[in-house]
């Protein structure tokens, strides 16, 4: 849990390495950029709320059960799962 901190920028590329995260929670910081690096992730949560994130929702992100992303600059719906970030590399 990371939560309630001051931590701030892009999240870390080395947090798209984390294949055996399940939960997941940044909530209430300052966090900017893309999440597509969480896409392929095997998330069954994830807290996101209330930082700077823009961009695209990933689509795998539907797929996550306790999902939120309130708070955030995102674009409006979830981008295709194509273009998630293990796929574009």
């Amino acid at each position: 849990d990371l939560s309630f901190n001051s931590f701030d920028g892009d999240l870390p590329r080395s947090f798209s390495s984390l294949n055996n995260l399940h939960y997941l929670y940044l909530q209430h910081n300052e966090f900017t950029g893309s999440v597509i690096l969480l896409a392929d992730l095997p998330l069954v949560a994830l807290n996101i709320e209330n930082n700077h994130f823009s961009g695209y929702v990933p689509g795998t992100f539907e797929f996550i059960s306790e999902l939120r992303i309130d708070g955030n600059h995102f674009q409006p719906g979830f981008k295709p799962s194509s273009s998630s970030f293990s796929r574009t590399i």
